[in-house]
């Protein structure tokens, strides 16, 4: 048929992101997307052992108090039962072949759920979003003329600014000691920097 595209018609289908009630199945959708972009990672070189070998123990030192505190109640209420039970048949000398059965089989499941991947999962994806939004504050950083790694250098830029903010400057309007500048960032905190002799006051050196 002429003038029928198949990419076309299936890039104008509505998506999940698009439909309000379809949004939680997007979201699943990306879970899926990203499962799947780290098999490919995981056997795509090079291989990051170093981070492997971080991450594993930041999970692990992470995880650790956690499942102390909820295993060891749960082993004593576990043991006294099991000995309880035992005692009544005659066995007490099973009592701690019973307990640690009840502790790896049933305890063990509990505590991976509920601490590793709670705790230790939460507390990874909070290092991983804490180091996108770093990574993205440096790079608009690096984007502004006025910032270089970080510290403010003075160069033609920014004296073209300063050159700008002055010749809006009314006749009458003493000339300011410190210029408001805005840090790029996400908070856009406000930083003062000290650039000539105020209005009596004090020369400050540039």
């Amino acid at each position: 048929m002429k003038g029928f595209s198949l990419r076309s018609k299936v890039e104008n289908l509505p998506t999940a992101a698009d439909v309000k009630a379809l949004k939680p199945l997007s979201i699943i959708g990306g879970l899926y997307a990203m499962t799947l972009d780290m098999f490919v990672a995981m056997v795509k070189p090079p291989f990051q052992w170093r981070e492997f070998l971080l991450q594993t123990w930041f999970v692990a030192r992470v995880s650790m108090v956690p499942a102390l505190t909820l295993s060891i109640p749960l082993v004593v209420l576990t043991s006294f039962t099991f000995n309880t039970l035992l005692a009544e048949f005659g066995a007490a000398d099973f009592s701690g072949t019973g307990a640690a059965l009840g502790a790896v089989n049933q305890i063990g499941p509990f505590v991976t759920v509920l601490v590793v991947a709670g705790a230790g999962a939460g507390a990874a994806a909070t290092n991983l979003s804490h180091r996108q939004g770093v990574s993205r504050r440096l790079r608009l950083r690096k984007q502004e003329p006025c910032y270089r790694h970080g510290v403010r250098r003075p160069n033609h830029h920014c004296g073209q600014r300063r050159a700008d903010r002055d010749r809006l400057r009314s006749p009458g309007q003493p000339r300011q000691g410190r210029i408001p500048l805005v840090d790029i960032g996400f908070r856009a905190e406000m930083s003062t920097i000290p650039t000539s002799r105020s209005a009596g006051g004090p020369r400050v050196r540039r």
